[in-house]
């Protein structure tokens, strides 16, 4: 059996073989993040939500976005955590400007996106970043 784990350095190893090594310098950082959570609607079916959820991963499909994480709470036991949203998306954008051509009318995934869940939730919470 070969064990493979991440040292504390950030390198990759094999049963102490190194194999690639990797600093977080190295990977990719997106310049822009659209973070948003979504409360759906209590009375909402299980079909429902469904369709929510793949209508979100679709937001990938957008000429605009780098890269979509679609994830849903971790239940986190901390007083700290928010665990009462739904859906939670992170869009990647590779510029402030491709966030902004998201967000205007001619990027027909994302306005097709709130045309038809939009009236699914009760709340949507975004958080936009950038690189400090």
């Amino acid at each position: 059996m070969r064990l493979i784990y991440h040292d504390s350095h950030g390198t990759l190893r094999v049963t102490g073989e190194t194999v690639i090594t990797l600093s977080i310098k190295d990977l990719p950082m997106p310049a822009f993040l659209h973070t948003v959570h979504f409360w759906l609607k209590d009375e909402l079916t299980d079909d429902q939500k469904h369709e929510v959820l793949e209508g979100v991963r679709a937001l990938a499909e957008s000429p605009n976005v780098a890269r979509v994480s679609v994830r849903v709470p971790a239940g986190t036991p901390r007083e700290v955590v928010d665990n009462s949203y739904d859906i939670q998306l992170v869009c990647e954008f590779d510029s402030e400007e491709l966030h902004a051509a998201y967000q205007s009318p001619d990027d027909a995934v994302h306005q097709a996106f709130v045309q038809n869940h939009k009236d699914k939730w009760t709340k949507v919470l975004i958080y936009d970043s950038v690189r400090a």
